[in-house]
C-alpha cells in the first residue's frame, strides 16, 4: 500500500511541478533554485523518477503552489481510488 502511494505522490507532485514551473514561465534552474535543491535533483523530479521529500514538498507549497489544498484533494481521490481498488 505504502508504495502505491509512493508512486501517486510521485506522478502527482510531477504534475504539479512542471505546471507551476511553466505557469511561472521559469526553467528547471531557477525552479530548482526556488526549491532549494540542485538542478539535476529536480530534473530527477520532474522526470518522475524520483519522489520528494517532505522539506522540498514543503518548499514548493510555499512558494509555488497558490492552493496546496487543491493538491491534497487531488492526491486524496486518487488514493482513494487506489486503495477501493485494492
Amino acid at each position: 500500500m505504502r508504495n502505491r502511494c509512493t508512486a501517486l505522490l510521485k506522478n502527482q507532485f510531477r504534475v504539479y511541478l512542471i505546471r507551476s514551473r511553466q505557469s511561472a514561465q521559469i526553467n528547471q534552474e531557477e525552479m530548482a533554485h526556488r526549491l532549494m535543491m540542485a538542478g539535476r535533483s529536480y530534473a530527477e523530479l520532474e522526470h518522475g523518477n524520483s519522489c520528494c521529500g517532505a522539506v522540498t514538498l514543503v518548499l514548493f507549497f510555499i512558494y509555488m503552489c497558490p492552493d496546496p489544498t487543491e493538491f491534497l484533494q487531488e492526491f486524496r481521490v486518487a488514493l482513494e481510488k487506489t486503495t477501493d481498488a485494492a
